[in-house]
């Protein structure tokens, strides 16, 4: 079918079940772990390929608000500066990002789109709205773009 994501585990007995109570599990681990990683791998295949046909595409986004990263970035420099090492030298710290803030929406195909606000302070105003967006990049799991400049050339 082409599903742009599953949910894939390998069968683990759930004492209290009928499959419990009634079937034995005759399949043996070693069994249950490589068909569990085949589907996992088509299936990464498979999103790839889904995002890989949006890249260069314009998409409508509802726009569901600032990304996981914005959030974190924003409460660490709420709490001051961080250090992190870089590369295995000594510690930087994180500065503030020179472009606006990153902003998480979806497609009406469920599909995870991040962009970037197109000036400083106008993200909250663009929560809740649909905008649109060219996507520039495609990842395992969401899809990278930007504001689409909609006007006439």
């Amino acid at each position: 079918c082409g599903f742009k994501n599953s949910f894939i585990f390998k069968y683990s007995p759930r004492p209290g079940t009928v499959a419990f109570d009634r079937l034995v599990d005759d399949v043996p681990e070693d069994v249950k772990r490589r068909r569990n990683n085949t589907l996992l791998e088509v299936q990464t295949r498979l999103s790839d390929q889904v995002g890989r046909r949006q890249v260069g595409r314009t998409v409508e986004v509802f726009v569901e608000g600032l990304s996981r990263r914005e959030q974190k970035q924003r409460q660490r420099r709420r709490d001051g500066a961080v250090e992190l090492t870089v590369g295995g030298r000594g510690p930087a710290v994180l500065e503030p990002p020179a472009v606006g803030a990153q902003l998480s929406g979806r497609t009406d195909g469920d599909l995870i789109v991040f962009f970037d606000e197109p000036a400083p302070g106008m993200a909250e105003s663009l929560i809740g709205s649909i905008v649109r967006v060219r996507i520039e990049r495609a990842e395992r799991l969401n899809l990278h773009g930007s504001l689409a400049d909609d006007r006439p050339a």
